[in-house]
């Protein structure tokens, strides 16, 4: 069965700056699995990796290397090759609105590929809407169970052997703009954007930022079929080393040499932190916020200025702006640690503790017996010294809504599990999931009256989103 092939980028021939990484000698593969330094892995859940490593074979499309040697001829790909989850289309966006290729943001995606006309899923989605994974497309993730996983739309994706034909299938779920939702397919949708609108492959567009960031190594992009569209979402193959460059690249605001390489503004859109949204897309205690296929952590960003590429199962190019320090991390099986912050505060001599999450802190009170008053006045003195010591702690609406809900599971603590939800709309009034989830408890312990008018309420602030606006609830 064949599946992706790849298209090489070809490595500068500039030699290394006195800032940059130094240079190394390019190592062999071997059986063993040790490889070339630092190519990187891409990979979905454990029964799609072993899937992969079995069925996945590919070819490459090959692009002239920074000198006049002649084209490379099509390979086959090694199946003990090593992938990365790059999203090298971040830069090459800026790099199109600059030149004009393509004119806004605001554009619908089929003014760029009337294809899609025929398609009502993409009726009013803009190149806006899929840069921000907003597009209302239905998509289903990976989640580790075998049967799951090999139906879900990453797997269908990652697989497929033609992306048009995929991308046509799609449906809508939700109104452009209504939620965040991570898909592969809006990033695999936008490369194909980019190569209408430029009129070159997204691997020939990448290669004007390779070699000019002074890349050592050839990388390579996985296409879905041969001389057919590259897999934008995941398809990037380089080493660990040319990852740091493109980390250094933006660390420099997107220039080299005195070279503007990717607009500065928009790396300062990228990788700044939206002070508007104060939920994180995916609630970890370093709070994931996604801006422009790059993720900032929220938590305590004032201080750390921090920002990282993230890949599936621990592939990451982190930035530490404020220490200048680059981090590039390499993995086939991670848990999705995050100790970037850590090295970084070690390497500059500085001393590091993981924050305290609040809402765990509140947990920990209950099952020692603390009731609903109790809780109430540790949350607020918790509160009032994560004000004056940002770094030490971390809250989200997820983690107290789980909080609430695990305590609601206890007959006896039904009462401390409503004063955590109370709590959490008291710090989230605009929340529709708040007042949801503080409606659910009131319903539970039988408080009708209060409970229908936090649906309200939830209705109000989501009416598109709510459970109450479809009924539940009533």
């Amino acid at each position: 069965m064949r599946g992706p092939a790849h298209h090489p980028l070809p490595r500068s021939r500039c030699g290394p700056a006195a800032h940059d990484l130094p240079p190394s000698p390019r190592p062999s593969l071997r059986r063993s699995g040790a490889v070339h330094p630092g190519c990187s892995t891409a990979c979905g859940s454990g029964h799609l990796d072993r899937a992969r490593r079995r069925s996945r074979d590919a070819a490459a499309r090959r692009v002239p290397e920074a000198t006049s040697r002649p084209r490379v001829s099509r390979r086959p790909r090694r199946h003990d090759s090593l992938r990365a989850l790059l999203r090298g289309l971040r830069a090459l966006l800026g790099r199109a609105l600059q030149s004009g290729a393509i004119r806004s943001l605001d554009d619908s995606v089929t003014a760029y590929v009337p294809e899609l006309l025929r398609q009502p899923a993409y009726r009013g989605v803009t190149l806006r809407h899929l840069l921000a994974m907003e597009s209302g497309i239905a998509y289903t993730r990976t989640n580790g169970h075998m049967w799951h996983d090999l139906r879900s739309s990453d797997a269908r994706f990652f697989y497929s052997g033609n992306l048009e034909r995929s991308l046509l299938g799609q449906h809508r779920e939700d109104p452009p703009g209504l939620r965040w939702a991570y898909k592969d397919s809006d990033a695999d949708l936008m490369g194909w954007v980019l190569a209408r609108a430029t009129g070159h492959t997204v691997a020939r567009q990448l290669e004007e930022i390779w070699r000019p960031m002074g890349a050592e190594f050839d990388a390579s992009w996985d296409l879905d079929r041969r001389n057919g569209h590259e897999h934008t979402s995941s398809g990037l193959n380089a080493t660990a080393r040319d990852f740091a460059r493109f980390g250094l690249l933006y660390l420099q605001g997107g220039n080299r040499r005195g070279e503007t390489i990717v607009p500065r503004d928009w790396v300062q859109a990228s990788t700044t932190l939206d002070r508007s949204r104060t939920e994180p897309e995916v609630a970890t205690w370093w709070q994931m916020q996604h801006q422009h296929y790059w993720w900032i952590p929220m938590q305590n960003w004032e201080a750390e200025h921090d920002f990282f590429a993230d890949g599936s199962r621990g592939q990451r190019i982190y930035v530490h702006a404020g220490s200048h320090i680059v981090i590039v991390q390499l993995a086939n099986d991670s848990r999705q640690e995050f100790p970037f912050r850590k090295i970084v505060h070690y390497l500059v001599g500085e001393p590091f503790r993981y924050p305290r999450s609040i809402a765990g802190q509140l947990l920990g009170a209950a099952r020692r017996g603390a009731d609903a008053d109790s809780v109430r006045r540790l949350y607020h003195a918790l509160m009032e010294r994560a004000q004056a010591r940002p770094a030490e702690f971390v809250i989200n609406e997820a983690g107290m809504i789980a909080v609430g809900e695990e305590l609601l599971k206890q007959p006896d603590k039904s009462a401390v599990a409503v004063a955590v939800l109370e709590l959490e709309v008291e710090r989230s009034p605009a929340s529709y999931r708040a007042h949801e989830a503080l409606a659910s408890a009131y319903e539970k312990i039988g408080s009708k009256e209060r409970a229908a008018a936090e649906y309200r309420e939830a209705s109000k602030l989501a009416p598109l989103l709510a459970k109450s606006a479809s009924g539940t609830g009533r």
